[in-house]
């Protein structure tokens, strides 16, 4: 028998065959040398039909308790590290598997929301269900063909319920218009280097009777980069991008009316020295800001190690899912830029940005529901295509979503 709530969406019983495999890093204390214990990405498996707890006493669904708020089951798959304690954060090796998405909104069973399939769960929780040492939670691409980046869920930092993250269509819009701007941009750059270069090679002309060394007279830059946008509850639109956000990024923002960060000064033309720089100097600026932001330091340390660790796993591993370093990407700080400004998200749009039109070097994971069912995709993005997070921002967006009981924007620009 097969029974949807509010269709296409699949309701979790003990006999539905639920799997929640840990997107974000299942970080557990392996055996050393050199330490008593070496931190190590686990698998971590949780299964509806293994030991369910506070599934529904009194409906049913072809003969099988149905998960409501509050139920959890068990998981496989980490019991390599119960000898040197488990899990990083849980303390935990099969622990158990519990949602932190709030399941249907207007479907109850015994008065409590049904729990739906490939709602956002926490792995591996300690014995009391709290913490969790990894988390399974993916961006969704709807049947709309519009990117939800972070479905509804509990939130990380006041425990309250949090409406999705979604992309729009007016989001997606505003994202061409950055990227055109941004293109004009970078093509401006490129036409000041040549006349740069031109200027050079006449130099080396006249004083050395040669041409210059050709790395010298590269007037191209390489761009390869994610643009995102946020929109808050107003309409207002904050744009950034991944990597190294640039001035060229920013003049493109403030051309399409966008709210943009204030004084960056790299450039795609600067040295790589200036540009690892500026790198390390804006991902330490997300760090704080998360910190200000949650007034947690615990909380944004524990999941930040946990994206470091996602992320060297993914720089090892090519082709398995990416995971950018924290701090590094456009969603990251987009959020960021529309919450100093005292103002509350309401949609979002990642799009991937290649100067050559090829797609990404490693691909991303996300559920496809866009043909009714929720399919686990692994796959490059290609060049303008809408990007789902990475592993990384899987594990930090969450963070950034709370209202703290807000209902409106305050605005500060």
């Amino acid at each position: 028998m097969t029974v949807s709530i509010n269709p296409p969406m699949t309701p979790v019983t003990a006999g539905s065959g639920g799997i929640a495999a840990a997107t974000t890093p299942n970080v557990c204390k392996m055996p050393g040398p050199p330490a008593p214990f070496v931190p190590t990405p686990l698998p971590n498996i949780g299964k509806s039909g293994e030991s369910p707890k506070n599934f529904s006493k009194s409906v049913v669904i072809g003969g099988k308790k149905v998960a409501i708020k509050g139920a959890t089951f068990k998981s496989i798959g980490d019991a390599a590290s119960k000898g040197t304690g488990g899990g990083v954060v849980s303390a935990a090796t099969h622990g158990v598997t519990k949602f932190v998405g709030p399941g249907s909104m207007n479907v109850k069973f015994e008065g409590k929301n049904v729990q739906l399939l490939s709602d956002p769960m926490l792995n591996n929780c300690g014995p009391s269900g709290a913490p969790g040492n990894a988390a399974t939670v993916l961006g969704i691409m709807q049947k709309s063909g519009l990117m939800t980046a972070v479905e509804a869920q509990t939130c990380v930092v006041c425990g309250k319920e949090h409406e999705a993250l979604e992309e729009t269509e007016a989001t997606k819009t505003d994202l061409g218009v950055l990227r055109i701007q941004f293109e004009a941009q970078i093509r401006a750059l490129e036409a000041e280097r040549a006349i740069t270069k031109a200027a050079l090679r006449q130099q080396w002309l006249t004083k050395r009777n040669k041409e210059p060394p050709a790395d010298m007279m590269k007037s191209k830059v390489s761009v390869r980069t994610m643009l995102g946008v946020v929109e808050c509850m107003c309409k207002k639109q904050y744009g950034d991008q991944s990597g190294m956000t640039t001035v060229e990024l920013c003049a493109a923002a403030a051309q399409s009316g966008m709210r943009h960060a204030s004084g960056v000064t790299a450039s795609y033309g600067d040295g790589k020295k200036a540009k690892a720089t500026a790198r390390a100097e804006q991902v330490a600026a997300v760090a704080e800001g998360l910190k200000d932001f949650t007034g947690s330091t615990a909380t944004v340390n524990e999941r930040w190690d946990c994206a470091v660790q996602e992320a060297q796993v993914s720089s090892e591993l090519r082709d398995g899912p990416a995971a950018y370093p924290p701090g590094v990407c456009a969603a990251q700080r987009a959020m960021l830029l529309l919450i100093d400004d005292q103002a509350l998200p309401a949609a979002m749009t990642e799009e991937w940005y290649h100067d050559q039109g090829e797609s990404t070097d490693s691909p991303l994971e996300y559920i496809d529901a866009s043909r009714g069912g929720r399919e686990l995709l692994v796959q490059e993005i290609n060049d303008r295509d809408t990007a789902p997070p990475c592993k990384t921002c899987s594990v930090i967006l969450p963070m950034l979503l709370c209202t703290k009981d807000k209902k409106t924007c305050d605005h500060r620009t």
